[in-house]
């Protein structure tokens, strides 16, 4: 069963900020999330699958419910960008630089993981895609629960991106615990990019103009 919640937004409240809201609407969400369950979250891009990347039950229902293969690798979302070093190794300036361009927004980094993330969610590789989404639902998730959440689409695997909540309850049926109807989505995914290389490789066009990441990164890049 779906508990379709509908969280009391201000909307002269810009996205990415907290409004005036109980913290009990995100109650439901925090307990599901530490028993193991996915749930529906908005995101600045697409609506997300949000379950707690260091539970592999909940990462295998990730899995189910996309249709997704096993061996391909989830990204994560962290809250701040002072949490990374938990999650990366090896991190270099350019990523920071890049961090402090674009994050929060719509762009995920692929760097060397380290072992706090399991390797269902990297796909078996040791790497890691991380984003810091520019939404404060994810956000003050990731703070309640204490560790990053996966930031995939909500969606089955193959299919379009989906930017409202009843979109994702139509698609997805009773699959999810709990979708948090948070208003639509900016529409657009992330960009990707592969910072475990020399020169960097887009592996996803998304959000971000190429040039944004070359101006920021004083390089070109390659786009896969």
């Amino acid at each position: 069963m779906i508990y379709s919640v509908k969280l009391k937004m201000d909307t002269s409240t810009p996205h990415h900020k907290t409004p005036n809201i109980l913290s009990t609407d995100l109650d439901k969400a925090i307990e599901l999330l530490l028993n193991g369950k996915v749930i529906g979250i908005p995101t600045d891009t697409t609506y997300g699958l949000a379950a707690d990347v260091t539970n592999i039950q909940a990462i295998e229902r990730v899995f189910w419910i996309k249709g997704r293969r096993g061996s391909e690798a989830l990204p994560i979302f962290i809250s701040e960008v002072g949490e990374i070093d938990k999650y990366a190794t090896g991190i270099s300036e350019m990523a920071y630089k890049l961090s402090d361009a674009f994050w929060p927004g719509p762009l995920t980094m692929v760097l060397n993981s380290t072992n706090f993330v399991p390797e269902i969610v990297r796909g078996g590789m040791s790497t890691v895609a991380i984003r810091i989404p520019d939404h404060w639902v994810p956000r003050e998730i990731i703070r309640l629960l204490g560790r990053p959440i996966t930031g995939t689409s909500a969606n089955k695997s193959g299919e379009p991106s989906l930017t409202h909540a009843n979109q994702v309850q139509k698609q997805l049926g009773n699959d999810l615990e709990l979708l948090i109807d948070g208003g639509p989505s900016g529409g657009m995914e992330s960009t990707i990019i592969d910072l475990t290389v020399e020169q960097p490789i887009i592996l996803r066009k998304g959000a971000l103009e190429i040039g944004e990441i070359e101006n920021v990164c004083d390089t070109e890049v390659i786009v896969n």
